[in-house]
């Protein structure tokens, strides 16, 4: 009777230890924003969206998740030629909420069958105000936008 329960308790043992635990492995894309052609009129509205996805997998759970930005860096760049522009990203529509490395844009994965992704929209701006700069289409290539991703797996 000793031996059959000693045996039972090992094979137990054996299947807990061996039973591996996965987490959910997510990832978010770089966003690329295009502002078109710059307008420099006073008052002028230079305002454009772009797309950030969050895709997980091996999940097995919905996963919550935070995305903020690297840096405290409130301004990014721009050039067309030697003219440099500088643009705000925002958490909303309104423009109100400059995008950064406290305020954060967040959401949920949903698990469909083990994989997920979950898209939010980013909102840029022109910063108004930057005289003497001229229209054209700027680009926005040399300045980066770096994302932190923070879930729980």
């Amino acid at each position: 009777m000793h031996k059959l329960k000693f045996i039972i308790i090992f094979l137990v043992f054996i299947f807990i230890s061996s039973a591996k635990s996965y987490a959910s492995v997510c990832s978010v894309s770089s966003p690329t924003i295009s502002f078109g052609q710059y307008d420099a009129r006073p008052g002028a509205l230079n305002t454009s969206t772009t797309t950030v996805t969050v895709t997980c997998s091996d999940m097995k759970t919905d996963t919550p998740y935070v995305l903020t930005l690297y840096k405290s860096k409130q301004s990014f760049s721009m050039s067309h030629g030697a003219d440099v522009l500088y643009y705000q990203l925002f958490t909303s529509a309104n423009y109100t909420t400059v995008w950064d490395d406290k305020n954060s844009i967040s959401g949920i994965v949903r698990n469909n069958g083990g994989n997920g992704s979950d898209t939010k929209t980013v909102y840029g701006k022109i910063i108004i105000n930057q005289i003497g700069k001229k229209s054209g289409v700027y680009n926005s290539g040399s300045d980066p936008v770096i994302i932190n991703l923070n879930y729980t797996p």
